[in-house]
């Protein structure tokens, strides 16, 4: 994502009782990182293979789910902002 555009963020919960604003490719990045074991250095740039003008669509209510492969991995945005893993 460039610069003009406005960050696309996710509402993560945490341990705590808060709901923490995240950047979408960093909650993307842990997602797939906790399900799949895969290191940050593996996933490489996310823009490869998101396009986050669809995440944004999905978060926004424009889209009912946007599904991706990131190293052979099944990540799907939902629209709640959960992000699930598979494979």
């Amino acid at each position: 994502m460039n610069s003009e555009e406005r960050e696309v963020y996710i509402m993560e919960d945490t341990d705590e009782e808060w709901v923490r604003p995240t950047p979408a490719g960093v909650a993307i990045r842990k997602a797939v990182a906790r399900e799949t074991g895969l290191d940050d250095s593996d996933l490489g740039d996310l823009t490869e293979y998101v396009e986050f003008e669809e995440v944004r669509a999905v978060l926004e209510g424009d889209g009912d789910e946007l599904t991706i492969t990131i190293e052979g991995h099944t990540v799907t945005v939902l629209p709640s902002g959960d992000i699930e893993v598979d494979g």
